[in-house]
């Protein structure tokens, strides 16, 4: 096998420069041959690595021969980008390992607007593995999930393409999933247990399964239709129940549900050590929002306090959530949790707010005879949320800026001077 290692960050042209047409213009084309492999480095979101291939052309990238000739992701960070532009048809990224073929097609179907392109890596991964981007760990994956995960996205366009995606597997990765079983499943980050329900279509003849209507930025594996991954979880939060910080209400929704026995609630004072404090039944299989909703009557007397959800299946599966926290001290009131910067400001300040938990507030600027010059409503997610704002079309002075909380019905005011 030829190993071929790009030696560089961004790679424009590894290629046979062809003929274009009658007047003699060029494209960079990637034709690879049989036997070959071409290998894409890279360790991590620090240092990504990209394989471009600057032509919009469907046969871009393409094999010679009994068409084995391959590239070779195996990381989240090494990708093909693929310039598809406003182009249409099938794309198909020719990947693998150094043992063996797959390959991706995307196929455009309704071209997507700017000058963007597609960019794909794929990477296997092993029993229990962590799902990227998140450190929450699909636990027991063995039989539930082709061992491969799929990164594919659209970048560029001020409008996405629409396409359909094949997902080719091969039998070293399929486990003892029974192929006329799978589907995929979109990822959806945001969430703890973050996949979608499964969707597509299998074909077992052809060793792949097809997604359509594609015009989103996802990553993907293959599913045991019998038995995909199981919870979604929207939201998982915690909040001192009242100013006197004697309880905690631990709160969670899930988006869907499937052969979910219970949650438990698990507590740390040092992030490490969980125990369990709280049971609650699940749903079982469930297509609509549910919100659930407990009580810590006897918190940890620690600066800090974690909480995990633990999620069981009724075959005993497992998965967590990414932990929360609780600070002993947070007090929602507290106008130390709002900084503003640069202060004073000629044009544009930034607005920090520090939350504990998701919530809505009511955000507005009045000027020095009470007339109000900006108002919205905007829903800060848990942790430091900031908020860019611009005043310089507003005359010099001090103006008062007033956050309203909903959840704790109260009002924090902040003074801003315009220079």
């Amino acid at each position: 096998m030829k190993n071929l290692k790009t030696p560089i960050k961004s790679l424009l042209l590894i290629a046979i420069i062809v003929l274009n047409n009658a007047e003699t213009k060029s494209q960079p084309r990637l034709v690879i041959s049989d036997g070959t492999f071409i290998k894409i480095g890279g360790n991590g979101s620090s240092t990504p690595v990209y394989l471009t291939v600057n032509n919009s052309s469907t046969n871009a990238i393409s094999q010679s021969g009994s068409g084995t000739g391959r590239i070779i992701s195996e990381n989240e960070y090494s990708y093909i980008s693929w310039m598809t532009q406003t182009g249409t048809g099938s794309y198909v990224f020719p990947t693998g390992t150094s043992s063996y073929f797959t390959k991706v097609d995307v196929n455009i179907s309704s071209a997507g607007t700017g000058n963007g392109n597609t960019l794909l890596s794929t990477w296997y991964t092993a029993n229990n593995a962590v799902v990227p981007d998140t450190g929450y760990s699909i636990c027991s994956l063995e039989d539930k999930a082709v061992d491969r995960f799929w990164k594919i996205s659209f970048n560029g366009y001020s409008s996405k393409p629409t396409s359909s995606i094949k997902f080719y597997y091969n039998s070293a990765e399929l486990d003892a999933i029974a192929e006329a079983d799978l589907k995929a499943q979109k990822g959806n980050l945001s969430n703890p247990c973050p996949w979608d329900s499964p969707i597509g279509t299998v074909y077992t003849g052809s060793d792949y399964v097809e997604v359509t209507s594609i015009n989103t930025s996802n990553r993907w594996i293959l599913s045991n239709s019998n038995s995909p991954v199981p919870v979604k979880l929207l939201r998982f939060f915690a909040y001192w129940k009242n100013e006197n910080q004697n309880a905690v209400t631990i709160q969670w929704t899930t988006a869907t549900e499937i052969n979910n026995d219970y949650f438990e609630v698990e507590r740390s004072g040092d992030s490490i050590n969980f125990a369990s404090i709280a049971r609650v039944k699940g749903a079982g299989n469930s297509l609509q929002n549910i919100e659930y909703t407990t009580e810590d009557a006897n918190p940890l007397k620690s600066p800090v306090i974690y909480y995990r959800l633990k999620q069981v299946d009724f075959d005993g599966k497992i998965s967590y959530s990414k932990p929360v926290k609780v600070l002993k001290n947070y007090n929602p009131k507290n106008n130390n949790l709002i900084s503003i910067y640069p202060n004073p400001v000629s044009d544009v300040f930034n607005c920090n707010i520090y939350t504990e938990i998701e919530e809505e507030i009511e955000y507005k600027i009045y000027d020095m005879c009470g007339k109000q010059c900006v108002a919205q409503k905007i829903l800060l997610k848990p942790g430091i949320n900031n908020i860019s704002q611009d005043i310089s079309s507003l005359s010099k002075g001090i103006y008062t800026l007033e956050i309203n909380a909903f959840r704790f019905k109260n009002t924090i005011i902040k003074k801003v001077t315009k220079i």
